[in-house]
């Protein structure tokens, strides 16, 4: 008897090259596929590896169905989301993507575990990686300014919320961290800017 499942991901190396895929079968369990290497891959939502090169931001979360909501809350052509499938993979794939694009500004979606009783792994995770990466922030689901439990797919499917509600609580929630981001590229741009001007002077001064 051939395998019903629900959905299928396939998910790719910074490079484009498929290394893993993952399943979604009739009763919402979630597999990967059999001997094959899931670190440091990822899944793009409504995209290609070859579209990285164009993004201006990456939002990295967990799961493909937070990644999914958080690509159709944002809407931005120049903001790729992506999901990384667990929580251990999502510093394989910061370092995949850093090593190939090191200035990309990655915002990392994080689940915000506060209910786990065996510790908030997903923030934990998160903040772990934004430790190491200068080019990394963290954001979590928050409703009306509030943090919640969850990851930023629970902001629709069990708060209560219309669609469009949901939505723009994801876009308030994820807005300061890519905001901060560009506010760093904003400043390392006037920093350039303030030292030709300087050299400039020191020229001018020597003649």
């Amino acid at each position: 008897m051939a395998l019903s499942f629900r959905a299928y991901y396939s998910r790719r190396s910074e490079h484009g090259r498929l290394k893993s895929a993952q399943y979604i079968d009739e009763n919402g369990e979630k597999r990967f596929a059999k001997n094959t290497n899931k670190v440091g891959a990822f899944h793009i939502v409504d995209g290609s590896v070859s579209d990285l090169k164009y993004a201006k931001s990456v939002v990295i979360a967990e799961g493909y169905a937070t990644a999914a909501s958080i690509n159709e809350a944002l809407n931005n052509k120049d903001v790729k989301v992506i999901a990384a499938m667990s929580a251990n993979n999502i510093e394989h794939t910061v370092k995949a993507i850093t090593e190939k694009y090191p200035d990309m500004n990655i915002v990392i979606a994080a689940d915000n575990d506060l209910t786990n009783k065996v510790g908030n792994i997903g923030l934990n995770a998160a903040n772990a990686v934004q430790n190491k990466y200068e080019n990394v922030t963290v954001a979590v689901p928050k409703i009306n300014g509030k943090e919640i439990s969850g990851d930023f797919n629970d902001i629709i499917s069990k708060n209560g919320l219309s669609k469009d509600e949901a939505l723009k609580n994801i876009q308030k929630s994820m807005q300061p961290a890519l905001k901060l981001e560009q506010e760093k590229s904003k400043s390392i741009s006037v920093e350039k800017t303030n030292d030709i001007k300087k050299e400039n002077k020191e020229r001018v001064l020597s003649r």
